[in-house]
């Protein structure tokens, strides 16, 4: 769950004016026809990654920086599977020829 008010248990909390667009956004996609939203959130902006190559979390990092290098190619969320506690990323079939 994600909402306002900046406070969390055990979801993803963030300002009201944050969440406010975020509302926005959602509601009219599923206004216009969307069946769903796909909200994709990195720990930090992945060309930092290296920053962080002694934390315990680099390969899940690393992982996870697949994924946003496609979004930030195409700026279209790529599709996303997990197999084997790891993330796969795909290109949307329809942006697939612009890899």
């Amino acid at each position: 769950m994600v909402h306002g008010k900046c406070s969390s248990t055990g979801c993803y909390a963030m300002g009201d004016r944050n969440i406010e667009e975020i509302y926005k956004l959602v509601k009219e996609a599923l206004f216009n026809g969307q069946k769903y939203v796909s909200v994709h959130i990195f720990p930090f902006k992945m060309e930092k990654l290296p920053e962080y190559k002694d934390s315990r979390w680099f390969d899940f990092w690393s992982n996870l920086k697949e994924g946003y290098d496609i979004f930030e190619k195409l700026k279209v969320p790529p599709v996303v599977k997990v197999k084997n506690r790891k993330y796969h990323f795909f290109y949307p079939k329809k942006l697939s020829k612009l890899r």
